[in-house]
């Protein structure tokens, strides 16, 4: 038990983010606006995780994760489709 609480001591931001993550996972299978800043909150986490690890590439493709996660949030809030756009409903196969 001990070594479970020491790893979660020492590695609560990784933690956060892989919380948010499930989260974000959710959200996204349910196809609910929400999940935009839950991805958000994981990329920031992860952010601050791989600078830790001195994984930089990987931070600054998380940087980009947050960029495109604020530009898909405004789009799908403030997109708007014309009269032209044939949506396609979310439909589930049967195997």
């Amino acid at each position: 038990m001990e070594i479970i609480t020491d790893w979660i001591l020492t590695n609560y931001i990784e933690l956060i983010g892989f919380i948010a993550a499930v989260i974000y996972l959710i959200f996204s299978v349910k196809q609910n606006v929400w999940l935009w800043p839950w991805g958000i909150i994981t990329s920031v986490a992860y952010i601050f995780v791989f600078f830790d690890s001195k994984i930089y590439a990987d931070m600054g493709l998380q940087v980009y994760y947050v960029a495109i996660s604020i530009y898909g949030w405004y789009h799908w809030v403030y997109g708007k489709r014309s009269a032209s756009d044939n949506e396609l409903p979310v439909i589930r196969l049967k195997l």
